[in-house]
């Protein structure tokens, strides 16, 4: 199995330029489908990084759930 190797502070640096991107882009979401920790902890300090923009970001345990989100 391939590791996802990332970390805390590059999850923040791909969060701080999704945010300055986020300017001209404002109406973004975001689905992560996770269930290793890891990869979970690093999407919740992405998207920390994402909060004071209209972006969406949401983890989820499946696909069909993401899906269902992202097209409602």
């Amino acid at each position: 199995m391939n590791r996802f190797k990332i970390t805390s502070i590059e999850a923040r640096v791909i969060g701080v330029l999704d945010k300055n991107s986020s300017v001209w882009n404002n109406d973004i979401m975001l689905a992560c489908v996770a269930t290793d920790k890891h990869i979970i902890e690093m999407t919740l300090e992405y998207k920390n990084e994402l909060k004071d923009t209209n972006w969406q970001v949401r983890i989820f345990d499946n696909m069909q759930e993401a899906q269902n989100w992202c097209l409602k």
